[in-house]
């Protein structure tokens, strides 16, 4: 009987190694699971990450023609705040009146009526 009890010690001590193994197994199992899962996240996002490195390559160019625009607008302001001044600066032509006769009148060569056909 006292072997027997020396048994059930050692089968308890072997069941205590193999519950910490099988929970070290299913711990190692399930991390190697989270990781293959982060990496068909990541890996299956390479074309949106390629469609945003698109975006952000085509905003960059976008910028660059804006600010080119932004500069032909200053140059053709610049152009017609000089044509205002040039034109300011041009005198201007006075109407004159003949002298010597004054402007023709206008006369009627006969009554008019307001009521047609009477005089």
């Amino acid at each position: 009987m006292s072997n027997y009890g020396n048994l059930n010690i050692n089968r308890n001590k072997n069941r205590k190694g193999k519950k910490i193994i099988i929970a070290l197994i299913c711990i190692a199992v399930l991390m190697l699971a989270f990781i293959f899962y982060i990496g068909i996240t990541v890996g299956s996002n390479s074309d949106k990450s390629n469609q945003i490195a698109d975006a952000i390559q085509e905003n960059t160019e976008l910028k660059l023609k804006v600010n080119e625009l932004n500069d032909q607008i200053a140059q053709m302001q610049e152009e017609i705040d000089s044509l205002h001044a040039e034109l300011e600066a041009m005198p201007t032509i006075e109407p004159t009146l003949p002298s010597g006769s004054p402007a023709p009148s206008v006369s009627p060569t006969s009554p008019i009526s307001p009521r047609i056909g009477v005089q």
